[in-house]
């Protein structure tokens, strides 16, 4: 079972894994993958597509970043933010493979 605190937005495409515990006043934007035993203290906004691994401990008001991947249990407070993919210095019409 999952458990889903008060004043919590769950946007579209969401994966909320079982024994997952969401508090108070969290926003979770669209195709976030939360797996399963993960606990998500209050007041946490994590961004679209981010991934937060099983049986970790999201401390409370952390902010996570489009995109990011979170392996360990964080801090209260915390922002991830991971690196912006960079444009390669070649012409799409000169590539032979990728």
């Amino acid at each position: 079972s999952v458990m889903i605190g008060n004043n919590v937005t769950l946007w579209s495409g969401n994966h909320i894994g079982h024994h997952s515990i969401i508090q108070d006043h969290v926003f979770i934007s669209s195709h976030v993958v939360v797996s399963g035993g993960v606990i998500v203290e209050e007041s946490c906004f994590l961004g679209v597509n981010a991934t937060l691994r099983d049986h970790i401990v999201i401390g409370s008001k952390t902010l996570i970043g489009a995109g990011s991947t979170i392996m360990k249990s964080t801090d209260p407070f915390s922002v991830f933010a991971p690196k912006p993919t960079e444009m390669r210095d070649i012409r799409s019409d000169q590539l032979r493979k990728i």
